[in-house]
């Protein structure tokens, strides 16, 4: 399940997401992405390599995976308040948007 199928759920009644929230998620769900990578990475090659010197280190992916993580929760977090702000004007219509669609897949 995508980010986009996740937040839709979360959705209050008759809200759409703005252009920019959708660059929101958007930008979320690749920060996603890259951790998934990351821990595939990790996975792979495990928690310690061996240095150019020959000695032996913790991986990289370890500190990136961390910062990944810590972005894209920060990154979710900004649009789950922008999608309960009280101030913001609900728009009727449709769930989501053309562009939201394209996301989705």
């Amino acid at each position: 399940m995508s980010l986009l199928d996740d937040l839709m759920l979360e959705l209050p009644k008759g809200y759409s997401f703005t252009p920019v929230e959708l660059t929101q998620i958007q930008l979320a769900q690749a920060q996603l992405d890259d951790v998934a990578r990351l821990e595939t990475v990790l996975e792979s090659e495990g928690p310690i390599v061996i240095g150019h010197a020959g000695q032996t280190r913790l991986n990289a992916a370890f500190s990136e995976l961390r910062q990944s993580r810590h972005e894209a929760a920060r990154q979710i977090e900004v649009i789950r308040r922008g999608m309960l702000s009280v101030d913001k004007p609900v728009k009727a219509g449709t769930r989501y948007t053309a562009s939201a669609a394209r996301i989705r897949a």
